[in-house]
């Protein structure tokens, strides 16, 4: 697998580009995720052109077999979210040379 990118690593690099102090892209950051996270509560989608769209996709209830054992269970239904890239994106990872580890 190859090396996550983290949060700080991030903030890092948009200082770097845009030439504001870490501390202020920290708090950018901060406050993008935030709104994201608010509005996916809300039950709203949020896309951003060139990167992708983010959602929450509901799954349903469902029966499943224990395979130890063989008994049926039941497993609930759960809240998850989505990310689907741009073509734009999905392209460019295409062509990419990605460092396999």
């Amino acid at each position: 697998m190859a090396n996550s990118i983290k949060k700080k690593d991030i903030i890092c690099e948009i200082s770097k580009m845009s030439g504001l102090r870490k501390a202020d892209c920290a708090n950018v950051l901060k406050s993008i995720i935030k709104t994201v996270q608010n509005i996916l509560l809300s039950g709203h989608s949020v896309s951003f052109a060139g990167l992708g769209s983010f959602k929450v996709k509901k799954c349903k209830n469902r029966q499943a077999r224990d395979l130890r054992t063989g008994q049926v269970i039941f497993i609930s239904g759960k809240n998850k979210v989505s990310f689907k890239p741009t073509v734009g994106m999905r392209k460019l990872v295409q062509k990419a040379e990605v460092p396999n580890d």
